[in-house]
């Protein structure tokens, strides 16, 4: 077995050990993020098509990937047996005797309704509760699985998956690791090669290609000069750096479907005075953060003290909606560190921390990385310069 189908089996005996902790008979999900962990199989389908999603059914015994039947083959060449596979819908794969289906061994029903019935019945949940995570889910089968026709009482499952997913498994924390050392090496050669006329998207460009080289997956680039950096999470476009202007970048990969979300601040040439203050106020707010997670303290605690550092050290208008997230195979792996996320932190949760700043018409800035927390406090998976970063002119 390979490392990759190790972690998957891992993920879910820890998925199904879980399950027999609750009431539920049988939980389903069609978060691209708890199936890739339950299944190990991420559907590009539903990624791309609204009307699509890959759902799993799962129990303390058994786990069943419901799917179009145009992505039984990739399910399949992804490691997921045939015997896990319950297919629904049209579509058409040649074989070389008309009179023989493409995958004889794989269940197929008519529509997604009919396909999730399937699962819950192999499944043996034919009443009792039915543990649910709706998020992308089509609102045909959402629905139904709400309206209780299948015989089961429905009950909201999203947390219960989610807290299953906060604490990462040490080859999790590993693939997170890689996935942010990418992204700093890929911000490090931009800013290596950047310089005045380099437009946003020449710089998320040279990003994208390094990813791609150390084995990556681009996934995001907010990547702004000057006053457009105020524009928050905005796609890179043609306006040039110029002499004496900040570069706010804001990007991440995946690997092995792990996300990675740095943030780093850079001029181009030596910032003014209020500028330099203002990012010092920031990095201090992060610092802060830094010093202080550790298990057993609340994400509104650790919200708390980056706000009222940033003010204290010298930005006192500082607001924000939250000062860092979860990261997995979820790039917002819950939970967010906000005022009144209430949530206990805990040995082997990552978190991207952050103080990003935005002002319309002037710029905006963001420090920002990840961190996983171990018994006494956090050890640091990205380590580049925290500094504003100066670019030669």
């Amino acid at each position: 077995m390979n490392e990759r189908a190790a972690l998957a089996q891992q993920r879910r005996s820890r998925a199904q050990e879980a399950l027999r902790k609750t009431d539920f008979a049988a939980f389903v999900s069609s978060s691209a993020s708890t199936v890739r962990y339950l299944t190990d199989f991420r559907s590009m389908a539903a990624e791309l098509y609204e009307d699509i999603s890959a759902v799993v059914v799962a129990t303390p015994e058994r786990v069943l990937l419901v799917i179009p039947y145009s992505q039984v083959a990739a399910a399949l060449d992804t490691g997921v047996p045939a015997e896990e596979i319950i297919s629904y819908g049209e579509f058409y794969f040649d074989a070389p005797d008309p009179a023989l289906e493409a995958f004889p061994d794989i269940r197929w029903h008519e529509g997604q309704t009919a396909a999730l019935q399937a699962a819950l019945s192999v499944c043996g949940a034919t009443n009792g509760l039915l543990g649910m995570e709706l998020v992308g889910m089509h609102p045909d089968a959402a629905h139904w699985l709400v309206t209780a026709e299948h015989g089961l009482r429905a009950a909201d499952a999203t947390a219960w998956s989610t807290g299953v997913r906060a604490v990462k498994l040490p080859q999790e924390v590993e693939l997170l690791e890689r996935s942010a050392r990418i992204t700093e090496h890929a911000i490090r050669e931009a800013l290596d090669q950047s310089g005045e006329g380099w437009s946003e998207r020449d710089i998320a460009r040279v990003m994208a290609e390094s990813m791609i080289a150390q084995g990556a997956e681009p996934e995001f680039f907010s990547v702004q000069t000057g006053a457009h950096s105020a524009l928050g999470d905005a796609f890179p476009g043609g306006r040039t750096w110029r002499p004496g202007e900040v570069l706010k970048i804001d990007v991440g990969c995946r690997v092995d479907g792990y996300w990675s979300d740095l943030g780093r601040t850079a001029f181009l040439g030596s910032p003014d005075r209020e500028s330099a203050l203002v990012y010092q106020a920031l990095r201090e707010g992060q610092r802060a953060e830094l010093e202080m997670i550790r298990p057993g303290i609340t994400t509104n605690e650790l919200f708390d003290v980056a706000v009222r550092t940033v003010r204290e050290a010298g930005l006192p208008s500082y607001r924000r909606q939250h000062c860092g997230h979860g990261i997995g195979l979820a790039i917002y792996d819950p939970p967010l560190v906000r005022s009144g996320e209430d949530v206990v932190i805990e040995e082997g949760m990552v978190f991207c921390l952050e103080t990003p700043y935005y002002r319309a018409g002037w710029g905006g800035m963001i420090v920002e990385d990840t961190v996983v927390v171990t018994a006494d406090g956090c050890r640091e998976l990205s380590v580049s310069s925290r500094d504003l970063l100066i670019v030669e002119n």
